[in-house]
């Protein structure tokens, strides 16, 4: 009786805060259900859209105060609730949608595995993003961030990458060097806008000796965008330690061009640093991807994964 009008109109209150861009109200109001079981809803495949609308909300909300294993949790939910709702009805409407949602529900969920260093799940998690939509550079950038980290974590030969020595045995194949820039490399092949994929591919570059190439890639990461202050270290250490005497001037300037983006750097010894940043990239992920969208003009540093309505 009263339980269940009560329950679909606080669902459907805080969905309509969602919509209009209060997600704090909205978590207000989901979080007063205790728990996202059908109980007897008319609409199945409404409720299952709020229901992912709230685990996504939730999901995003405990990135933000930095509980990524609590947002690990609730990406799983909401993309597991997009298949369900994927699996109701008429599939040829509702068919892409739901995986759009599915997609970015996991891909979230890559983001927060790699905040807790837990690669396995977050290659899986990228890869299962990256299958509905393989041209989707960040999805593509997530995964070589993901099988990096893997690869850090489990590699069987030693290997020095920006500072991070690594050894030890595994019984399954990490991806070698080469492996790394060429995932980097496809990115950056979709857009070359990708700073942060320039940027890491050029310190996987001078891992492996090849200082010209890496030097190119940071200043191509620079040129992309301006004000990067770790791609602008990086080019001025790669300069200062493996380039010419000619070179150290330039080196200076791009290590004071570092600085005067982000002060952090004024105290840093010249090393080269992988860019773990989350981009929030102004996308809307329930479209395809423009053929003109880039990251370098929509990017701006955050904690918070991307949102996306179902319904």
């Amino acid at each position: 009786g009263h339980d269940c009008c009560d329950r679909l109109a606080r669902l459907k209150l805080g969905y309509a805060y969602h919509l209009l861009g209060r997600d704090d109200a909205a978590l207000q109001q989901y979080r007063a259900i205790p728990d996202l079981v059908m109980r007897g809803e008319v609409n199945v495949r409404i409720a299952y859209g709020i229901f992912y609308s709230r685990s996504l909300l939730e999901g995003a909300s405990l990135s933000e105060e930095g509980d990524w294993n609590g947002a690990l949790s609730a990406f799983r939910v909401a993309a597991d609730l997009a298949q369900k709702y994927d699996d109701v009805g008429d599939y040829t409407d509702f068919g892409p949608k739901a995986r759009v949602a599915k997609g970015v529900a996991e891909q979230n969920g890559a983001l927060a595995a790699t905040r807790l260093k837990d690669f396995d799940s977050a290659v899986t998690l990228a890869e299962q993003a990256l299958a509905f939509d393989p041209r989707n550079p960040l999805f593509i950038e997530t995964l070589a961030d993901a099988k990096r980290g893997q690869a850090v974590t489990a590699a069987s030969t030693e290997f020095d990458v920006g500072g991070q020595t690594t050894s030890g045995q595994t019984t399954s194949r990490p991806a070698t060097l080469d492996d790394l820039t060429a995932s980097y490399s496809k990115a950056l092949d979709v857009d070359p806008t990708m700073f942060s994929s320039w940027n890491n591919l050029g310190v996987l570059l001078a891992a492996g000796g090849h200082h010209d190439e890496a030097m190119e890639a940071f200043r191509n990461a620079v040129k992309v965008r301006s004000d990067y202050a770790t791609g602008w270290f990086n080019l001025g250490s790669e300069l200062l330690l493996h380039g010419s005497w000619t070179q150290v001037l330039a080196a200076e300037g791009a290590l004071g061009y570092a600085a005067r983006y982000d002060s952090a750097f004024r105290s840093k010894t010249p090393a080269l640093t992988f860019d773990d940043e989350i981009y929030k990239s102004g996308l809307d992920l329930s479209r395809l991807l423009p053929p003109d969208w880039q990251l370098a003009t929509t990017a701006r540093r955050s904690t918070t994964p991307l949102t996306l309505a179902l319904i």
